[in-house]
């Protein structure tokens, strides 16, 4: 009896250390699968005579002459950051000092309390924002959830799904074409946001070029430029913070 016990346990131990082996390797697979960004995205994140981009341990930092308040931004999921550059500059010229955040494995989720280093680091701003695309907003909702010391919260093509506070400033952007936002949970988790967010659809959008990091999967053709939908997504942020 002991020995059939022993030969039982043993090929269940073989069989749960093969199942997990097969759930790390299929996780390893997942995650080195993403979007990188593109020739325009790398160009963006070079300094010039009008912004200057530092290269942070968790973060880059984009940062005009004039700064008025800090904006921290959270990627999209499975988007190396360096492809919203394009977006983080224009945001930059608008007079933000922006924290474009490192998510491990690019992915915001595993990185949700990134904006507390981020703050640290930057003491002598005093107003701060938070945002992000798609899995980065809904992640930047729910640290903000818990965290009262931000003025406001955007969102790009994204929801909350944790409670925010009234008299918190929010903004949500999504574009006409995006087919890879969820509406139905976009519609279901509206209460959550306070009553005064202002709600922009941009005309011609897509889920795709809030980043430059190419067409994403299942999303629907923009029938306007990378540079005009981050031009309104930049100008409208500017109007609402």
């Amino acid at each position: 009896m002991r020995g059939f016990m022993k030969k039982l346990l043993k090929k269940i131990l073989i069989t749960l250390v093969a199942f997990f082996m097969m759930i790390a390797i299929g996780f390893g697979i997942y995650v080195s699968d993403y979007y990188k960004p593109n020739h325009n995205a790398l160009e963006a994140i070079r300094s010039d005579n009008v912004i200057k981009v530092y290269n942070r341990d968790s973060y880059f930092l984009f940062k005009g002459k004039d700064v008025k308040a800090g904006i921290i931004f959270y990627p999209g999921g499975k988007v190396d950051e360096r492809s919203y550059a394009p977006l983080m500059r224009l945001l930059a010229k608008e007079g933000y000092a922006v924290m474009l955040a490192k998510m491990p494995l690019h992915l915001a989720m595993f990185g949700l309390n990134r904006a507390n280093d981020i703050k640290k680091d930057n003491p002598k701003i005093k107003r701060w924002y938070l945002g992000g695309h798609s899995l980065g907003g809904a992640m930047a909702a729910r640290y903000l959830s818990s965290h009262k010391d931000f003025e406001g919260l955007f969102l790009l093509a994204s929801y909350s799904t944790s409670k925010l506070p009234n008299h918190m400033k929010c903004l949500s952007l999504y574009g006409s074409q995006d087919q890879v936002l969820n509406r139905k949970s976009y519609k279901k988790y509206h209460h959550n946001l306070p009553q005064s967010t202002k709600e922009i659809v941009i005309q011609g959008g897509n889920h795709s070029q809030f980043g430059n990091y190419g067409f994403q999967k299942g999303d629907h053709k923009a029938s306007i430029s990378y540079n005009e939908q981050q031009a309104q997504t930049a100008r409208a942020i500017s109007s609402v913070f």
